[in-house]
C-alpha cells in the first residue's frame, strides 16, 4: 500500500517537532517530507525527506519557485505550514487553483490569513467582525493619536512586531519616553497590555530599589482555544487550555472546561467560519476577574502546544486528517483523564555528517 504523503513547509520549528511528537507512534502509513531553510535543525533528521529551502519570509521569490517544483516532485496529499508565514503563503498558491488544492493546502483564505500574519491587520479584522480584540494602534500614527491612546487606556502598554512570534521583538512600554521609540516604526504595534499594572508597577519599584534582576519576566496566565475546521467550513471540535507562562513560553498546559470560556469559544469560532476560515485555528487570549476573554492573537497553524493538547486528548492533527482526508487515526489519548501537561526542553543531537550532507545536496532521505 502507497504511503500517505505528507509535506511540512518550516518542519524544522517547534511547531514541526510538535507534530512529530503526535505521529510518533502512528506514522507506519506515512511518508513525511520536510522543508526546511536551517539544515542544523536536529528534529528536522526525524522526518523521512528533508529538503532545504529558500527563507519564505526573506526570498520569497526563490520559495515560489522551489515550492513548484517540490510539488510536482512529491504530488502531496496534504501539506502543512508551521510557521505564520508559511500560512499566508499556501493561503496565495491555494486561490490560484482553489479546485485542486481545496483540500491538500491546510489552510484557509488570503485576507484571514493576511490578518492572522498582521497583528494590525488582526485588530482591524476583530474590529469588522465584532470580536473582543486588546485594543490596538499602529506605531507610525501621528504623535498626538499615539498620545491620545495610551491616555485612554493608560501604561503600560506593549509594542510588538506587526508581524512576529513566541514574543520575539516585545517590550513593556511605560512611559512616553519609551513610547517615543517606537514612534514611525510601521513594521510596529501598540497595544493594550491585558495583565495586571498592579503588578508592573510593583515590579518598577523593585528595579529602581534594587537593579535589574538577572533574569525576569510576567507570569500570567493565558487561555489558548484550538479549533479543527474542514475543508468546506465543518467544525471538528475544539479545545481550551490554560498556560502558565515562564520566560515567554507556556511551561504548564492545563484543559479548562468552565462553560464562559466554552460559550465564547464556540460563538468566535462560529464567526471566524462564516468569515471563510478552514483548517487549524488558534485563538491567544487573557481573561479578565470576570471571566470574560480578549483576543490578542491569531494563529491559522497548529501551535507550539499542540502535542500538549494531544496528551490532554485533544487530537487536533488527527481531526484534520479525518476532516479533509478521511483518514482514521485511533488517539491512544481519547478519553485522557490526564490533569495537566509539563513543557520541557529536550535534547536532541544529529551528526555532522548528516547536516553538512544536506548543505551540499540540499536533500536527505532517511535511509
Amino acid at each position: 500500500m502507497e504511503k500517505f504523503k505528507v509535506l511540512f513547509l518550516s518542519g524544522g520549528s517547534l511547531v514541526g517537532r510538535n507534530l512529530l511528537d503526535v505521529l510518533a507512534a502512528r506514522r507506519e502509513n506515512f511518508h513525511l517530507i520536510c522543508t526546511n531553510s536551517l539544515a542544523e535543525e536536529p528534529s528536522i533528521f526525524e522526518f523521512d525527506e528533508v529538503i532545504l529551502s529558500p527563507s519564505v519570509a526573506r526570498e520569497k521569490e526563490a520559495f515560489d519557485i522551489f515550492f513548484t517544483k517540490i510539488l510536482d516532485l512529491y504530488n502531496p496529499d496534504l501539506v502543512i505550514p508551521c510557521r505564520d508565514d508559511d500560512v499566508f503563503f499556501l493561503a496565495e498558491k491555494k486561490a490560484e487553483n482553489i479546485s485542486k488544492y481545496q483540500k491538500v493546502f491546510l489552510t484557509g483564505p488570503v485576507d484571514l490569513a493576511e490578518s492572522f500574519l498582521d497583528k494590525w491587520k488582526s485588530f482591524q479584522l476583530s474590529k469588522r467582525l465584532g470580536l473582543p480584540y486588546a485594543e490596538t494602534i499602529s506605531a507610525d500614527m501621528d504623535w498626538s493619536i499615539l498620545l491620545n491612546f495610551t491616555e485612554k487606556i493608560g501604561f503600560p502598554v506593549i509594542a510588538k512586531p506587526k508581524k512576529g512570534f513566541a514574543s520575539k521583538g516585545v517590550f513593556m512600554v511605560t512611559n512616553e519616553t519609551q513610547l517615543r521609540s517606537f514612534h514611525g516604526l510601521d513594521n510596529y504595534i501598540i497595544q493594550e497590555y491585558l495583565g495586571s499594572k498592579a503588578v508592573v508597577e510593583d515590579h518598577l519599584k523593585k528595579l529602581n530599589n534594587h537593579g535589574i534582576p538577572l533574569f525576569h519576566s510576567f507570569e500570567d496566565e493565558k487561555i489558548s482555544i484550538q479549533a479543527s475546521i474542514g475543508p468546506f467550513g465543518d467544525l471538528g471540535g475544539f479545545f481550551i487550555t490554560s498556560h502558565v507562562m515562564k520566560q515567554g513560553i507556556s511551561s504548564l498546559v492545563k484543559s479548562n472546561s468552565e462553560e464562559k470560556y466554552i460559550d465564547q469559544a464556540k460563538t468566535w469560532i462560529e464567526i471566524l467560519i462564516k468569515a471563510g476560515w478552514v483548517g487549524p485555528l488558534n485563538l491567544q487570549c487573557q481573561s479578565d476577574l470576570d471571566g470574560n476573554l480578549t483576543i490578542y492573537e491569531y494563529n491559522g497553524r497548529f501551535t507550539g502546544a499542540t502535542s500538549a493538547r494531544y496528551f490532554l486528548g485533544f487530537d487536533e492533527l488527527g481531526n484534520h486528517l479525518s476532516l479533509w482526508k478521511s483518514l482514521d487515526l485511533n488517539c491512544p489519548y481519547k478519553d485522557s483523564l490526564i490533569h495537566s501537561v509539563n513543557r520541557s526542553p529536550a535534547s536532541k543531537f544529529v551528526s555532522s555528517s548528516q547536516i553538512q550532507g544536506l548543505i551540499e545536496n540540499g536533500f536527505w532521505r532517511k535511509s
